[in-house]
């Protein structure tokens, strides 16, 4: 939908995004979903923008999105979070037991558990 995945707004891919819900009119588009922070922001800012229209108000129109933190917009219905600092301290753990020789030199798997937030239960 998006030509590039910088966080700028600029008015072509507002008019992109209109257009790509527009052009759905037989099965329209009730909701996305957005593979991160800078693209959930800028679905926000361009909904946002085309909130005049009945069709993309937040009560019509919803996002899903994953980040490593808790968000809340009116758009937002639903987030994976998986905390980065969590992840952080991992790598570092990682990072202090190569250099201890406490593990191999063989890539290591960290795994941090995703939570998954109903946005619009919390309060």
């Amino acid at each position: 939908m998006y030509q590039r995945l910088d966080p700028s707004h600029d008015p072509e891919d507002r008019t992109s995004l209109q257009k790509h819900l527009q052009a759905s009119a037989d099965k329209p588009v009730s909701a996305i979903i957005a593979i991160n922070d800078t693209i959930v922001d800028k679905l926000i800012a361009d909904l946002r923008f085309l909130n005049s229209d009945e069709r993309f108000s937040p009560k019509r129109f919803q996002l899903a999105s994953f980040s490593h933190d808790v968000k809340q917009h009116p758009y937002l219905a639903c987030l994976a979070v998986q905390p980065g600092e969590a992840l952080g301290k991992q790598a570092v753990e990682v990072v202090v037991d190569r250099l201890e020789h406490k593990l191999p030199p063989q890539p290591q798997h960290i795994t941090i558990p995703m939570q998954i937030l109903d946005l619009q239960t919390v309060p």
